[in-house]
């Protein structure tokens, strides 16, 4: 089964989105994966794609502007049971603006 979620940061004119990822694990037989646009929407340039791989932790990544769009696609097998993680998958991540701290934000996902 493979789902979809998205949500679209905005900041200040002026201002830039800066998103860290600060944790990722998934289940055996379940994979994801963010992909971060530099915009609106997924219409606009895709800034980089992160899968979702137990324990790592990849670079940051910096909007031109003051929007940000991700998007977080996972599969997990019918009636997949999950020992470790009740959701299967789940990862979380820090949007901050520059200069300064205009917008925090502290995403953490679980399915």
């Amino acid at each position: 089964m493979t789902c979809l979620w998205s949500q679209l940061f905005a900041t200040a004119s002026g201002q830039r989105l800066t998103l860290n990822v600060l944790e990722m694990d998934h289940e055996p037989g379940v994979s994801g994966k963010l992909e971060i646009y530099d915009g609106q929407s997924q219409h606009y340039p895709r800034l980089i794609t992160y899968d979702i791989i137990n324990g790592t932790l990849p670079m940051g990544v910096t909007s031109s502007f003051h929007y940000m769009y991700v998007k977080f696609s996972w599969n997990v097998p019918h009636n997949q049971h999950c020992p470790s993680l009740p959701d299967c998958i789940k990862f979380t991540v820090l949007v901050d603006s520059a200069p300064g701290i205009f917008g925090l934000f502290v995403l953490t996902y679980k399915i």
